[in-house]
């Protein structure tokens, strides 16, 4: 009896097991899918990654590769990591670096032009979205989402896309917090929210209004000081 109960739930583990989905089930950029996108670009930059990609063809030339070989070819294999590189290869086939086949596998497209800086002064400007743009050393008030790692980005009403802040420049403000932020920088084009590329910096000047006023927490004491 007690290795039939083994087997049987042995048999059910595997069937389980199996019905994971796997981490390359398509290459669709999906809308909520931005803050990974954002996360993954500003770590590893659209235009390093861009380059990687066509150097990646360029090396292979007359090859064409399917998104998920190719991510793997290249590396970028963590469900983190996808919605990023699928947002630059699409933007690289948009912007007519890189063309799609009827079989889905992607190549270099039929541009005459030898470099990624060169195919970029042949493609077709990437669109831009309806929304205003922000104004380096001006204010503008919204709420932030914050993020484990320190940073946050500030929603502002009226405004496609968000606001970088770095973890130096919290301002005290925690998530949920209704805060006004300095624009620091301000790229020379904007995309869409699921379509990110580059980003608007600035830092919270202060606090307009808690999202929490009472946190309950174990106060200690260190160095004569509480934390």
């Amino acid at each position: 009896m007690a290795r039939e109960r083994y087997k049987r739930k042995s048999k059910s583990s595997g069937t389980k097991a199996n019905k994971q989905p796997s981490q390359f089930s398509g290459d669709r950029v999906r809308a909520n899918d931005h803050i990974l996108i954002n996360e993954f670009l500003f770590r590893r930059g659209e235009s390093s990654l861009a380059t990687e990609i066509v150097t990646f063809f360029a090396d292979h030339e007359g090859e064409r590769f399917k998104s998920t070989d190719l991510a793997r070819a290249l590396g970028y294999t963590e469900s983190k990591q996808l919605p990023g590189f699928w947002y630059v290869l699409h933007k690289l086939q948009e912007e007519g670096t890189l063309d799609k086949d009827s079989n889905r596998c992607y190549g270099m497209s039929g541009a005459d032009a030898s470099t990624f800086e060169a195919h970029l002064e042949l493609a077709k400007p990437f669109p831009l979205p309806g929304k205003k743009p922000y104004t380096v050393a001006q204010n503008y008030s919204g709420h932030i989402t914050t993020h484990p790692n320190g940073y946050g980005f500030v929603d502002v009403e009226g405004f496609d896309d968000d606001i970088f802040i770095k973890a130096v420049d919290m301002g005290g403000s925690i998530h949920g917090d209704e805060v006004e932020v300095l624009v620091s920088k301000v790229p020379d084009t904007y995309a869409s929210k699921s379509t990110p590329h580059q980003r608007c910096e600035g830092a919270v000047l202060k606090v307009i209004s808690r999202r929490v006023t009472t946190i309950v927490g174990t106060l200690t004491k260190a160095n004569r000081k509480f934390t």
